[in-house]
């Protein structure tokens, strides 16, 4: 295992990481329920923009990160999308370092997200695969905060 990955695994026993964009300091419902009437509200609004999806073909489906407020469109026609497919055996989630990395690429520390639908578990098989990366990786949590 690679001295960031070595270094990442004291995050295994931690709390999940708590959301910083939920209410009262982001805007995201915190509560589960005004959320997913959101989300049904927002889906069925933006429901005509997506058309029928064939998901014996679908490999990926990618959705960008922004504000929960300027992004609901886009959230919205991608929740329409997800509701056609079956569901995921996993699900990879690219984030944006809001500071400078050293160099390479930054992989989250090991540890689970807390959102206000329940917590996103951490694949470790593919977490640790990230060991025998050519491309030169580090972890620092920090950076996306």
């Amino acid at each position: 295992m690679s001295t960031s990955l070595t270094a990442a695994a004291s995050y295994t026993n931690l709390p999940p990481r708590s959301p910083i964009c939920v209410e009262p300091y982001g805007s995201i419902p915190r509560a589960p329920e005004p959320l997913i009437a959101e989300i049904e509200m927002l889906r069925e609004a933006y429901e005509s923009t997506v058309g029928p999806v064939d998901g014996e073909n679908v490999v990926a489906v990618m959705t960008p990160h922004m504000d929960w407020h300027r992004g609901a469109p886009v959230y919205a026609q991608f929740s329409h999308l997800l509701h056609q497919l079956p569901r995921p055996d996993v699900i990879v989630m690219l984030g944006v370092a809001h500071r400078s990395a050293r160099s390479g690429f930054v992989y989250a520390a090991d540890r689970r997200y807390a959102t206000p639908l329940g917590v996103v578990e951490l694949e470790q098989v593919i977490y640790h695969s990230l060991s025998t990366c050519p491309v030169p990786l580090w972890s620092n949590a920090d950076l996306h905060n």
